[in-house]
Protein backbone atom coordinates (compact mmCIF):
# COMPACT_ATOMS: atom_id res chain seq x y z
CA UNK A 1 0.00 0.00 0.00
CA UNK A 2 1.38 3.47 -1.26
CA UNK A 3 -0.09 5.44 1.21
CA UNK A 4 0.56 5.50 5.35
CA UNK A 5 -1.77 4.06 7.80
CA UNK A 6 -1.14 4.67 11.41
CA UNK A 7 -0.41 0.89 12.55
CA UNK A 8 -1.80 1.02 16.26
CA UNK A 9 -5.19 1.95 14.84
CA UNK A 10 -8.05 -0.97 15.02
CA UNK A 11 -9.24 -1.50 11.85
CA UNK A 12 -12.58 -2.68 12.50
CA UNK A 13 -14.16 -2.49 9.37
CA UNK A 14 -13.02 -4.37 6.30
CA UNK A 15 -14.74 -1.95 3.73
CA UNK A 16 -13.14 1.28 5.27
CA UNK A 17 -9.90 -1.02 4.91
CA UNK A 18 -10.76 -1.28 1.50
CA UNK A 19 -11.61 2.34 0.41
CA UNK A 20 -8.22 3.67 2.00
CA UNK A 21 -6.61 0.70 -0.14
CA UNK A 22 -8.00 2.34 -3.57
CA UNK A 23 -7.02 5.59 -2.45
CA UNK A 24 -3.56 4.80 -1.51
CA UNK A 25 -3.03 4.29 -5.16
CA UNK A 26 -4.69 7.38 -6.54
CA UNK A 27 -3.15 9.80 -7.77
CA UNK A 28 -5.71 12.43 -6.30
CA UNK A 29 -4.25 13.69 -2.79
CA UNK A 30 -6.23 11.99 0.42
CA UNK A 31 -6.09 11.84 4.10
CA UNK A 32 -8.40 10.54 6.43
CA UNK A 33 -9.26 11.26 10.09
CA UNK A 34 -10.58 9.28 13.15
CA UNK A 35 -13.42 10.53 15.09
CA UNK A 36 -11.77 12.63 17.24
CA UNK A 37 -9.95 14.32 14.39
CA UNK A 38 -6.50 12.70 14.21
CA UNK A 39 -5.01 11.43 11.16
CA UNK A 40 -5.21 8.15 10.26
CA UNK A 41 -3.85 8.09 6.10
CA UNK A 42 -1.85 9.88 4.48
CA UNK A 43 -1.27 9.16 0.55
CA UNK A 44 1.70 10.17 -1.29
CA UNK A 45 -0.09 12.17 -3.36
CA UNK A 46 -1.07 14.45 -0.22
CA UNK A 47 2.40 14.00 0.97
CA UNK A 48 3.43 15.92 -2.76
CA UNK A 49 0.51 18.66 -2.57
CA UNK A 50 1.37 19.10 1.35
CA UNK A 51 4.62 18.83 2.02
CA UNK A 52 4.73 16.55 4.35
CA UNK A 53 5.22 12.84 4.68
CA UNK A 54 3.49 10.38 6.24
CA UNK A 55 5.69 9.85 8.80
CA UNK A 56 5.63 13.44 10.13
CA UNK A 57 1.48 13.77 10.30
CA UNK A 58 0.44 10.48 11.28
CA UNK A 59 -1.24 10.63 14.75
CA UNK A 60 -1.49 14.51 14.68
CA UNK A 61 -4.38 16.52 14.63
CA UNK A 62 -6.19 17.38 11.39
CA UNK A 63 -6.25 20.49 11.54
CA UNK A 64 -2.56 21.23 12.58
CA UNK A 65 -1.14 19.41 9.61
CA UNK A 66 -3.74 20.70 6.70
CA UNK A 67 -3.99 24.68 8.31
CA UNK A 68 -6.46 25.39 5.63
CA UNK A 69 -7.89 28.83 5.36
CA UNK A 70 -11.00 29.73 3.53
CA UNK A 71 -10.81 31.60 -0.03
CA UNK A 72 -10.58 35.12 2.10
CA UNK A 73 -7.93 33.72 3.82
CA UNK A 74 -9.44 33.20 7.20
CA UNK A 75 -8.73 30.30 9.37
CA UNK A 76 -10.82 27.25 8.20
CA UNK A 77 -9.31 24.32 9.67
CA UNK A 78 -8.73 24.63 14.05
CA UNK A 79 -10.02 22.78 17.16
CA UNK A 80 -13.62 23.44 16.39
CA UNK A 81 -13.61 21.88 13.14
CA UNK A 82 -16.49 22.00 11.49
CA UNK A 83 -16.80 18.92 9.26
CA UNK A 84 -15.62 16.77 12.50
CA UNK A 85 -18.46 18.72 13.81
CA UNK A 86 -20.71 18.11 10.81
CA UNK A 87 -20.32 14.69 11.15
CA UNK A 88 -21.08 13.66 14.64
CA UNK A 89 -24.51 15.36 14.38
CA UNK A 90 -24.88 13.37 11.27
CA UNK A 91 -25.01 16.23 8.77
CA UNK A 92 -24.06 15.93 5.36
CA UNK A 93 -20.51 18.02 4.82
CA UNK A 94 -20.96 19.24 1.29
CA UNK A 95 -17.83 20.14 -0.89
CA UNK A 96 -15.97 22.63 -0.08
CA UNK A 97 -13.00 25.23 -1.13
CA UNK A 98 -10.23 25.59 0.92
CA UNK A 99 -6.32 27.39 0.42
CA UNK A 100 -3.78 24.99 1.80
CA UNK A 101 -0.12 26.00 1.96
CA UNK A 102 2.52 27.38 4.17
CA UNK A 103 0.83 31.18 4.15
CA UNK A 104 3.39 32.44 1.64
CA UNK A 105 1.44 33.33 -2.08
CA UNK A 106 3.91 31.17 -3.96
CA UNK A 107 3.03 28.15 -1.98
CA UNK A 108 -0.46 28.07 -1.65
CA UNK A 109 -2.72 26.19 -3.58
CA UNK A 110 -6.84 26.20 -3.58
CA UNK A 111 -8.09 22.52 -3.30
CA UNK A 112 -12.05 21.52 -3.74
CA UNK A 113 -12.84 19.26 -1.19
CA UNK A 114 -14.71 16.26 -0.99
CA UNK A 115 -15.46 14.17 2.54
CA UNK A 116 -16.64 11.07 2.79
CA UNK A 117 -18.00 9.46 5.88
CA UNK A 118 -16.94 5.67 6.44
CA UNK A 119 -19.11 4.15 9.29
CA UNK A 120 -17.32 2.17 11.70
CA UNK A 121 -18.88 -0.29 14.31
CA UNK A 122 -21.03 1.98 16.62
CA UNK A 123 -22.19 5.31 15.94
CA UNK A 124 -19.23 7.53 16.93
CA UNK A 125 -17.07 5.34 15.31
CA UNK A 126 -16.35 5.72 11.65
CA UNK A 127 -13.71 7.45 9.18
CA UNK A 128 -13.55 11.03 7.84
CA UNK A 129 -11.81 10.53 4.32
CA UNK A 130 -10.75 13.77 2.76
CA UNK A 131 -10.08 13.84 -0.76
CA UNK A 132 -8.25 17.10 -2.37
CA UNK A 133 -8.68 18.43 -6.07
CA UNK A 134 -6.15 20.98 -6.54
CA UNK A 135 -8.26 23.80 -8.71
CA UNK A 136 -6.23 25.46 -11.73
CA UNK A 137 -7.06 29.17 -11.43
CA UNK A 138 -5.02 29.99 -14.49
CA UNK A 139 -7.30 28.88 -16.78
Amino acid sequence: MNGQLLESRKWTDESERDVLDVLSRSDSPALATDATGHVIFWNHAAELLLGRGGRQVMGRRCYDVVSGRDVFGNRFCHENCSVLSMSRKGETVRPFELVVGSGAPKSEQPVHVSVLKVPGESADSYTLVHVLQPIDRAT
